[in-house]
């Protein structure tokens, strides 16, 4: 689970604390946000053609611009990461403005024409839905890469006109010349990004077929452009996806890391500066670590420093790059380097509160102040999240963690309601242990209430068969309860018995910058049965 009791999966190890962190704390109006002329949304753009044979050059195209935009200082782009869940549908412009907080808004649509395609391109008012600017032009897809230049021209030229002259365009930062290789990259983003789609429904066989088509797409490209950094470092994305995937094929697993690995040497040797590559890079290598995909312990360790060292260095070159402070955040917190955990989160969703890992990053910012016991912090990243994503189980758990605090009033049938919540967020076949996990935070609940018979039956009838729960989550919950209890003794045989199951956990009990095990620290037992484990 989520919550794992674990020095690499506890609670505080997740994300870590930061010490005098409030300073870094943003307002509400720095979350919200208020719309100013120089933000800016670049809309995916629509496919006009028939049967979607035009759906990997619009996104391709798309994207080209939201890379090409994000490097004027003067403007503030939204990701793509920010703009995707929009990819496709037919919400109201406006709706979209509002929850990106943006005043701009570029829309644009694809279609073939006689010369090869036909690209419209329109400058949109937010707030009124009326074009501000429009432009179509007609390019041969042979020369696309001079299609990708032409469109990020007329845009800025829009741009320029509504904001002024600050909005230049700077040169493009990196890309293949080759126009056929890089269509042949777009194509393999669509099938990766239809694969995503594919892993989520639950539909793993043809995932991993849009997965091998990607890759025969990134293979060609390769071949075509030897000296192209774009091709080898996408495939090396599609890798990292590909192998996070597989949880259950760790033979498969392994073979896309190694792959992965493979494809960023080759994409530093071309760009050694290249802080995309190092991302992946990182994530790999720390995939290795954490899924223990090294036999070898000495050979393992060493892959999580290297993980550390290369996102280290990513995001020295570059102190924006949103991907690899979140990917560094994750090292950091599994090493127990916890303000450096909550430092690298911060930045991450300073850089782009939009990118793909914005749910686990602003968890992380929920955990760090959890276990600073800064109650207030956290319940504003809990709400916040909760906002963004209320579909996200951790970010309603979140709600009832803070319901064993001190920071309200214990409210029980509020800890009921969000108990009932969370459960619902899972499918009827997977709902046990949730459902069970979600009424022990609801006896933490009623002992903070004083009613503490009422806790212990709800506790007894929480407890999970094996079979239900093999892992032994909900009973390493029960242990946090009951230390709130004072049942010491009582927690301790819990303990004894997760650890039968869990024994690489016994460092996450011994944790002392975990306030839930405060209380046992000077407990006789619970030292000996922790012993060495620091």
């Amino acid at each position: 689970g989520r919550l794992a009791l674990s020095a690499s999966v506890a609670v505080v190890l997740l994300t870590g604390a930061i010490l005098g962190a409030r300073s870094l704390w943003p307002s509400r109006t720095a979350l919200a946000g208020d719309a100013n002329a120089n933000r800016v949304s670049v809309l995916y753009f629509a496919d006009e053609s028939r049967n979607g044979e035009l759906r990997y050059l619009a996104d391709g195209l798309t994207e080209s611009l939201i890379d090409q935009l994000s490097q004027v200082q003067a403007l503030d782009v939204i990701s793509a990461d920010g703009v995707r869940p929009y990819r496709g549908t037919s919400i109201p412009l406006d709706s979209i403005a509002r929850v990106l907080n943006v005043s701009s808004v570029v829309r644009g649509a694809v279609e073939p024409s006689n010369k090869g395609v036909k690209v419209t391109v329109r400058l949109v008012d937010a707030v009124s839905d009326v074009d501000l600017a429009k432009k179509s032009f007609e390019l041969d897809t042979t020369d696309v890469v001079g299609l990708k230049r032409k469109l990020a021209v007329e845009v800025s030229e829009f741009l320029r006109q509504k904001l002024g002259d600050a909005v230049r365009l700077r040169d493009q930062r990196k890309g293949t010349t080759n126009s056929e290789a890089w269509m042949l990259v777009q194509r393999a983003e669509k099938r990766r990004k239809d694969a995503d789609s594919l892993v989520s429904a639950h539909a793993d066989a043809a995932a991993q077929v849009a997965f091998a088509q990607a890759d025969s797409f990134l293979i060609r490209a390769e071949r075509l452009d030897k000296l192209g950094a774009e091709a080898p470092t996408v495939r090396a994305a599609l890798e990292l996806a590909r192998a996070r995937s597989l949880t259950r094929d760790l033979p498969g697993m392994t073979a896309a890391v190694d792959s992965g690995l493979a494809a960023v040497g080759r994409a530093l040797t071309v760009d050694p500066r290249d802080v995309d590559a190092m991302q992946y890079k990182g994530e790999l290598l720390f995939l290795q670590y954490t899924r223990h995909l090294i036999p070898d312990p000495t050979r393992s360790e060493r892959a999580l420093v290297q993980a550390e060292s290369t996102l280290t260095n990513a995001v020295a070159i570059d102190k924006d790059h949103a991907g690899a402070w979140a990917a560094l955040s994750a090292v950091y917190a599994r090493t127990s380097q916890l303000q450096k955990a909550n430092t690298a989160a911060y930045n991450a969703y300073k850089a782009d509160a939009y990118l793909s890992s914005a749910k686990s990053v602003m968890s992380r910012l929920f955990t760090t102040y959890y276990n600073l016991e800064s109650f207030p912090e956290a319940m504003q990243w809990c709400d916040e999240g909760h906002r963004r994503f209320p579909k996200d189980p951790f970010l309603v758990e979140c709600r009832l963690m803070m319901s064993l605090t001190k920071y309200k009033q214990p409210d029980v049938d509020s800890a009921w309601a969000i108990a009932r919540q969370y459960a619902e967020l899972f499918p009827d076949s997977a709902r046990v242990v949730p459902r069970k996990k979600a009424e022990v935070f609801v006896a933490g609940t009623l002992v903070r209430a004083n009613l503490l018979d009422s806790a212990d039956h709800v506790l007894k009838r929480t407890r999970a068969t094996p079979q239900e729960d093999p892992r032994h989550e909900v009973q390493g919950y029960e242990v946090v309860v009951r230390v709130m209890m004072n049942q010491q003794d009582e927690a301790i045989r819990l303990i004894e018995d997760y650890l039968t199951v869990n024994p690489e956990h016994r460092r996450g009990f011994a944790a002392r910058t975990v306030w839930w095990w405060r209380d046992l620290q000077s407990n006789k037992k619970f030292q000996r049965m922790i012993a060495g484990a620091h």
